[in-house]
């Protein structure tokens, strides 16, 4: 059975126009037990398919497995500032493991949060270097043909320098390294599809094949062209190859070669999507940091100090005293629902940044959105409107039956 690894949704900005849910859709029909998601040089679309994968399966009674993948762009050092230096390599995750790591040189090849702001040159961008240090759990391919083993010398196909990367590649990631060749008809594909089932028969490493599809059926080539802007004196995208096969369909694009290899890069698929776990992504916990309050404290005796300091700066000679009694019944009636729903911990990260903000400098506002509506929000100084003065309601912002976590509101 044929398992796409190489596929794109409209999560490639300005490249490919295939919805996930129609992606997702066609597989199913197409009976399928496994495909990848490997947009060019992002994750962003993993968690949509991921649950789009896994609401197609139990509205269908299948179990099509997800590979979170990129197509990633490798460059040999980062001071090379030449968008041409630039080629395809796709990672496909296996386990957990692969799939941070995948996070994480998305992360990288964007710059690493400014450590390295030289990374991203157009694209995002990886070194060998960056891949191997995060290699566990990956499995990598040689992509398309503006993949890592077409160094092109003028018009020349360079079989030194590919052998060369080739044999990096596959001396860091064994058999989990892998040559692909591709659905594409035109001529280039073709020559470029059997120098790589050369290069791979000479370094003994296994080869698939992918579509590298850009939208879902084979009609919509022309719409793909013309979303692009692509001219008819152009060679981009000119054969209408780019869509999800059926393997028959696979069958068909690689008819010039012998079927026994055909059939080993179709069966190749289907044992590089077995080496795959299906990753499970758990939704719903809470993950905040936990606010370390002084030693003999709780998070909720540690706000309680900090609304009675609000309360003496606040309130205490700036409303009339016979107010007292109003503000401190909304304080009681709103700890208790804070701490009922476990927000406490919540609002001491809030208060400690907003207060480290004041601390240098940095503006912040006045209090937007629900927020408003709390009085310990007021008092322990996170946002600066009174709601007892301007009638503002609490439940709003939080009550008791509320489930969602605080990061929603």
């Amino acid at each position: 059975m044929f398992v796409g690894l190489h596929r794109h949704s409209h999560y490639s900005k300005r490249d490919a126009i295939a919805k996930i849910p129609d992606m997702v859709s066609r597989i199913g029909e197409l009976q399928q037990n496994a495909w990848a998601l490997t947009d060019h040089g992002t994750t962003s679309g993993l968690m949509e398919a991921y649950k789009e994968t896994k609401k197609y399966n139990k509205e269908h009674n299948t179990s099509i497995k997800f590979i979170f993948g990129m197509e990633g762009y490798w460059i040999p050092n980062y001071y090379i500032k030449d968008r041409k230096e630039s080629c395809h390599i796709i990672l496909l995750a296996k386990n957990e493991t692969g799939y941070h790591n995948l996070l994480r040189l998305a992360t990288i090849g964007y710059g690493d949060k400014g450590n390295k702001p030289d990374n991203f040159f157009y694209t995002m961008r990886l070194t060998t270097e960056d891949i191997i240090a995060h290699k566990e759990g990956l499995i990598v391919s040689s992509a398309c043909m503006g993949g890592i083993l077409n160094p092109r010398n003028g018009d020349e196909w360079d079989y030194d320098l590919a052998y060369d990367r080739a044999k990096t590649f596959q001396n860091a990631f064994g058999e989990d390294f892998y040559v692909e060749v591709q659905c594409a008809t035109d001529d280039r594909q073709k020559e470029y599809n059997k120098n790589m089932i050369d290069l791979a028969t000479d370094l003994g490493i296994s080869a698939y094949v992918t579509e590298d599809s850009h939208y879902v059926n084979k009609d919509e080539a022309d719409t793909h062209r013309k979303w692009l802007g692509i001219g008819e004196d152009s060679d981009y995208y000119q054969t209408d190859d780019y869509y999800i096969h059926s393997e028959q369909q696979v069958r068909n694009s690689l008819s010039y070669l012998d079927n026994t290899i055909v059939n080993e890069l179709i069966e190749e698929t289907e044992r590089v999507a077995s080496k795959c776990e299906q990753v499970e992504i758990p939704f719903g916990e809470k993950h905040y940091p936990v606010f370390e309050v002084p030693k003999g404290e709780t998070p909720l005796s540690q706000m309680c100090k900090l609304v009675a300091d609000g309360f003496k700066k606040k309130v205490v000679g700036h409303v009339p005293e016979s107010e007292y009694p109003k503000y401190k019944a909304q304080i009681d009636h709103e700890i208790k629902v804070l701490d009922k729903i476990d927000y406490t911990n919540y609002m001491l990260m809030t208060e400690d940044f907003v207060r480290g903000c004041h601390n240098l400098g940095i503006r912040t506002g006045i209090g937007r959105g629900s927020v408003g509506g709390c009085l310990v929000a007021y008092l322990m100084d996170i946002t600066r409107i009174d709601p007892i003065k301007y009638g503002l309601i609490f439940e709003r912002f939080a009550h008791d039956k509320r489930s969602s976590s605080a990061d929603k509101h």
